[in-house]
């Protein structure tokens, strides 16, 4: 079974958003982050919508469905120790650290703390086991392959990368794969295609049927 949920934005694209496995809470999760405007990117252009995880990720609610789901992932792999750079991923931290009383987070930093201990990971990580790096986002990997590098740099093993949403026209999988990390996500996010001028509708569709095996999000 498949819901399908629309919403508008002007200059917009179609998107839609294919769930790797059951989260009723995504469809109200992915509404609740959904903003539109102008926002500004790094290169300069505008976008004319965001997917803000951080606004569902501050809530209880939505909290505990979505790490619980990242959990789920975690465990195909074993994996018990999660680091993110940025504050999507701390949230998530927060969220995974309650699941299971064996889990243990690191907070990564760009540049070290410039007084106390001067770290760049913070938390209770342990070098003899490996780590995977948690995101709300993978698009470009910017973020994702400057974490890998920091925790590699500190004598981590980092095998594997989980995401909540995954945007497939961006380079970010690709990134992570050519330096032997999996990059999992809960769910990838397609561009359809782009809106005629003028106004145009904005299309988020939430489907729910397991994607097959190796069909979206690594």
């Amino acid at each position: 079974m498949s819901s399908c949920s629309e919403l508008t934005a002007p200059g917009g694209i179609a998107l839609r958003i294919e769930a790797r496995r059951e989260l009723p809470e995504l469809e109200a999760f992915a509404r609740a982050c959904f903003l539109t405007g102008r926002f500004p990117a790094r290169d300069g252009n505008e976008h004319s919508w965001l997917l803000d995880c951080r606004i569902g990720l501050a809530r209880g609610d939505f909290l505990r469905e979505i790490a619980g789901a990242l959990e789920g992932l975690a465990g195909e792999s074993g994996i018990r120790q999660f680091a993110g750079l940025g504050f999507g991923s701390y949230l998530l931290l927060g969220g995974l650290l309650t699941r299971r009383p064996d889990f243990r987070a690191g907070l990564l930093r760009e540049v070290p703390k410039p007084h106390g201990r001067r770290l760049r990971v913070e938390g209770t990580l342990d070098t003899r086991e490996p780590v995977a790096i948690v995101d709300d986002v993978l698009n470009s990997g910017r973020t994702a392959v400057t974490a890998l590098r920091l925790l590699q740099a500190e004598g981590y093993e980092v095998p594997l990368h989980l995401a909540l949403f995954h945007f497939t026209w961006g380079r970010g999988a690709e990134r992570l794969a050519a330096m032997q990390v999996k990059a999992h996500a809960l769910a990838v996010v397609r561009q359809l295609n782009k809106a005629p001028p003028g106004p145009a509708r904005h299309k988020v569709c939430i489907w729910w049927d397991r994607l097959r095996a190796g069909s979206g999000d690594n």
